[in-house]
């Protein structure tokens, strides 16, 4: 059996340890470029959250659509009366020309 004297497993840790060093150093540049990476989301999501509370302040509400709804019907009401009452007046308009020509 071959004997591993203390100096050979001294370098073999001093080996992993400087391994370990570099592994560590690759790591911190990593965790870094994750750290610019949440404050790029994080500022964008500021953004959207501003725009989301901006929609929901100018945004309809269902009294809002009840009330739109409304106005346009009475306003297709009042629209559908006047429509009517044009073509009665053509139709008596009408009648009375009829009426003269032929008496």
């Amino acid at each position: 059996m071959a004997t591993v004297t203390l100096d050979q497993r001294i370098a073999v840790l001093d080996q992993r340890v400087v391994g370990l060093d570099q592994r560590l150093v690759g790591l911190d540049q990593r965790v870094a470029g994750l750290d610019e990476r949440v404050a790029v989301v994080d500022q964008r999501v500021a953004v959207m959250e501003a725009d989301v509370a901006n929609i929901r302040t100018t945004m309809a509400t269902k009294t809002d659509i009840a009330d739109l709804k409304t106005v346009i019907a009475e306003k297709e009401a009042a629209q559908i009366r006047w429509l009517l009452g044009i073509m009665l007046a053509a139709a008596v308009t009408m009648g009375v020309a009829v009426f003269k020509t032929f008496m």
